[in-house]
């Protein structure tokens, strides 16, 4: 319910039968009358008391607002509490319907990591493991990532991961159960920013890395290409600095064990800059 709401609702419960006993003269100066208003005056401060709380405590008014459990029309901006922080959004996010991806999916895939994290890593989706378990980067591609990490210097435990997207989009596959993923579209993408762009306000990161092209585009635009300005520091007023290189996911679909080899090298080398640059300040 929103003040707005509180303020209508008070005002028609309690304005009208105020003026009518106040002006009704055949009750003034009556003991009656007194006792009337008392009573009116203490229901309007208990109102009051009721608007002030609801104004203290913002991230409890979203729950009490609405019965999620058999909503299905919820959008960022009805479950997203202002101000919050990572745990609070993270709460909030899996009651989250937004687009249609939760239908399908097993529970919201929110970010994970340190919330005063220098280092802020975003990729496109959760996939198959994380839908599962509910963390971002737990299947194959994360622990490529966390072996990128550990060869480029950077401490996984002091980084925070996401991406743009917090539902698994796939499809079965056409024998055995495997659900394939899905590429997201923009309309999907632009209906979950309002999560990262929290989640960037929650822990202000020195560093944003994107992973791939679809967070590189979703956050610099449909012109970046991460072929051509990989590796790269671009200017952007999300975060001090931004780089983008490959997606871990690439390189699981190397040809061979040599163009895995070559590839991996590749994302580190693109990781180390970004170790150079926080290890020239102190955490």
């Amino acid at each position: 319910m929103s003040e707005a709401s509180l303020h209508s609702i008070v005002s028609s419960a309690f304005a009208p039968h105020v003026k009518f006993q106040i002006h009704d003269s055949s009750l003034r100066g009556t003991e009656a009358f007194r006792w009337e208003r008392g009573n009116i005056k203490a229901r309007l401060n208990k109102a009051r008391l009721n608007l002030a709380w609801f104004n203290l405590f913002p991230v409890m008014r979203s729950s009490v607002r609405h019965s999620t459990s058999d909503r299905t029309d919820l959008t960022v901006e009805d479950v997203l509490p202002p101000h919050a922080g990572i745990a609070q959004l993270r709460d909030a996010a899996k009651d989250c319907r937004a687009c249609d991806l939760w239908k399908n999916a097993t529970q919201t895939v929110f970010g994970d990591g340190a919330s005063t994290a220098r280092v802020m890593l975003v990729g496109e989706q959760p996939g198959d493991q994380e839908d599962r378990k509910g963390h971002p980067f737990v299947g194959p591609a994360g622990k490529l990532l966390d072996q990128a990490l550990e060869k480029a210097g950077i401490d996984r435990s002091r980084v925070y991961v996401t991406n743009v997207v917090k539902h698994f989009k796939w499809s079965a596959a056409e024998r055995g159960k495997r659900r394939i993923h899905k590429k997201p579209r923009d309309s999907e993408i632009r209906a979950c920013r309002p999560w990262l762009d929290a989640e960037l306000a929650a822990v202000k990161p020195d560093v944003l890395v994107c992973l791939g092209a679809s967070a590189a585009q979703a956050l610099l635009g449909k012109d970046f290409r991460v072929t051509r300005q990989r590796g790269k520091f671009v200017p952007s007023s999300i975060a001090p600095h931004v780089i983008a290189t490959v997606h871990p996911s690439s390189i699981l679909r190397a040809q061979d064990a040599d163009s895995r080899h070559r590839q991996m090298e590749a994302l580190v080398d693109d990781l180390r800059q970004v170790a150079r640059l926080i290890k020239r300040s102190a955490f």
